[in-house]
């Protein structure tokens, strides 16, 4: 009886609109699938646990970074600079003054002159990129 109710306004001298019917069906279907429980998002957050990506957790003294941003920023005008290390490598990320970017070259060929004197025994990645700037804090 109630099913009969539901389709009198679909009916139409004769025929059944079809667009009616499917607008009810699709309708229906939303507001089933709305009320299901939320299990799954539970179950979802709680299998998704952070993973540590280095099974090795050494630990490398940063004194050589700290040397290095030191050095760096007492013999050039720098606005920002940052730096870390592991064993082997340096990695030196400084940020000029706007009016420096014409010069950009030669400040960044200096730079890395400058680091890879001071620290012979690793192999210095400088980068004057913001991106890379803000990504070492």
């Amino acid at each position: 009886m109630a099913s009969l109710f539901l389709l009198k306004p679909l009916y139409q001298g004769g025929e059944i609109n079809m667009r009616k019917i499917l607008t009810v069906l699709i309708t229906i279907g939303v507001l089933t699938s709305g009320c299901q429980s939320g299990n799954g998002a539970k179950e979802k957050t709680e299998s998704s646990q952070l993973m540590p990506i280095s099974n090795t957790y050494e630990t490398f003294s940063q004194l050589p970074s700290k040397q290095a941003e030191e050095i760096l920023q007492k013999k050039n005008h720098l606005k920002d600079i940052k730096a870390v290390n592991d064993d082997k490598k340096l990695l030196i990320a400084a940020q000029i003054p706007h009016n420096g970017r014409f010069q950009i070259k030669d400040i960044e060929k200096d730079l890395k002159k400058q680091a890879k004197k001071q620290f012979p025994s690793h192999k210095v990645t400088l980068s004057l990129d913001q991106k890379i700037n803000l990504e070492s804090k």
